[in-house]
């Protein structure tokens, strides 16, 4: 009776701490992936956005070229076409930039998610305004802090 009374009491214990841990991280303003969160003034501030499932920094391998479009896809503008495209081999995050990274600066550039390598050389984003940036400089920019890009060309 002690031992069921016991493992009850510790079953209890440990299901209150899991439900407080998510209830936690939910909670908590992680920011985009593309390293902007907004402080409790409202603004928006950059940081450094490490690789969640690698060593800690992304490692971005050239995936060949890419377009991207600023809106939803049959009904978007074109930003710019033939720009570098690079993917995370750890997290399978892609990067598709106007310039090649290796000229230290990526110009205007969209990131997206994906569950897996990417098999194509040609890779097309269509992405809100919102989602579009620019980096005039990689070593001066905090996000990318986090990036390790190889050569494209």
């Amino acid at each position: 009776m002690k031992k069921r009374l016991a493992s009850f009491v510790l079953c209890t214990i440990l299901i209150l701490n899991i439900f407080s841990i998510y209830s936690y991280a939910s909670t908590e303003n992680l920011g985009t992936i593309d390293g902007t969160i907004e402080d409790d003034n409202d603004e928006i501030n950059r940081r450094y956005v490490g690789c969640p499932v690698g060593p800690g920094k992304h490692d971005m391998m050239p995936k060949g070229w890419g377009s991207l479009y600023k809106g939803p896809q049959g009904n978007c503008e074109l930003v710019f076409s033939f720009g570098a495209c690079s993917q995370c081999k750890y997290c399978h995050l892609v990067v598709v930039s106007q310039y090649d990274p290796a000229g230290g600066k990526l110009g205007t550039y969209a990131m997206q998610s994906y569950s897996e390598e990417i098999s194509w050389t040609y890779t097309n984003l269509y992405k809100n305004a919102s989602d579009i940036l620019y980096n005039s400089s990689l070593a001066n920019d905090p996000v990318f802090e986090g990036f390790y890009f190889h050569d494209h060309y």
